[in-house]
């Protein structure tokens, strides 16, 4: 990778070799240490390289949380826009529907009105009329009254 240091790979340190000198170290203990840091050296490479996967597999997940995330915020946005202009939409309508209502009311206060008119008119010319006939009733049983009374003083007479 670029900007990483020249670090020792296992086979660097299995792949060493010094030179000997008079009273130098141990070869077999200097091989035997060479051997444990080249072990410890594959194992750290391992936990590196597993450690490296996982990170991938956790950025690739948070990657699709996000996409997950985005997808369920625009469905949440398109719930609250379709849930706002329903709520509109029914206030507009139920406002309509109270307007037809009110007109209708109107209507018939209206009418009503203008039957009680027309009734309280009709009444006023029967009770007109009424009178006219009582009147008309009286003056016919005045007239067959001295109708009567000049019939009887005649047949007296």
């Amino acid at each position: 990778m670029v900007g990483e240091p020249d670090l020792l790979k296992v086979v660097d340190v299995e792949s060493v070799v010094f030179s000997r000198g008079l009273r130098g170290y141990d070869p077999d203990e200097v091989d035997e240490f060479l051997d444990h840091v080249a072990d410890t050296i594959q194992h750290y490479a391992e936990l590196r390289a597993a450690d490296q996967m996982k990170i991938r597999e956790l950025e690739n997940s948070i990657r699709e949380n996000d996409e997950l995330k985005a997808s369920l915020q625009n469905a949440l946005d398109m719930a609250k826009r379709t849930s706002e202009d329903f709520l509109a939409s029914s206030h507009k309508e139920s406002e309509a529907v109270l307007a037809q209502a009110k007109a209708r009311a109107e209507a018939i206060l209206a009418d009503a009105v203008s039957q009680k008119a027309q009734l309280l008119s009709e009444i006023d010319e029967l009770k007109r009329a009424r009178e006219h006939f009582v009147a008309d009733a009286k003056a016919a049983v005045l007239r067959y009254n001295m109708l009567l009374d000049g019939l009887q003083e005649k047949k007296e007479s």
